[in-house]
């Protein structure tokens, strides 16, 4: 009797105790949801742009001439009716034309989509 005591107690007890974290009234799915994410600023993707090239050099992806480059150009471009922030670095020294500028490509939440040497 009394171990099913203490069971039914320690059920009860667990039950109450996990019960908040399934339940909240502050959740209204569909509007205004509270995990609805931001848009980022144009300086925000331009840091974004600035922190890849410089892990893509570090990784050994592109070479070490990349390096410190400054932003040449930003713009906002519609890709799949999707708009994405564009960053190109342009480096002189570099000798192929078709590899002199590197685009980045930001989605508007500040992630990483792309990055090539074409722009699309």
């Amino acid at each position: 009797m009394k171990t099913t005591m203490k069971t039914l107690l320690i059920t009860a007890l667990l039950a109450c105790g996990f019960n908040p974290l399934y339940a909240s009234g502050s959740h209204e799915h569909g509007h205004g949801h509270s995990h609805d994410r931001k848009e980022v600023s144009q300086g925000y993707a331009k840091q974004v742009a600035i922190n890849e090239l410089a892990r893509l050099v570090q990784k050994g992806t592109i070479p070490k001439s990349w390096d410190n480059q400054t932003v040449a150009n930003i713009d906002k471009k519609e890709f799949n009716h999707d708009m994405e922030w564009v960053i190109s670095f342009n480096n002189s020294g570099i000798k192929d034309a078709k590899k002199k500028t590197l685009y980045v490509f930001v989605n508007m939440y500040g992630e990483i989509t792309g990055v090539n040497f074409t722009g699309l």
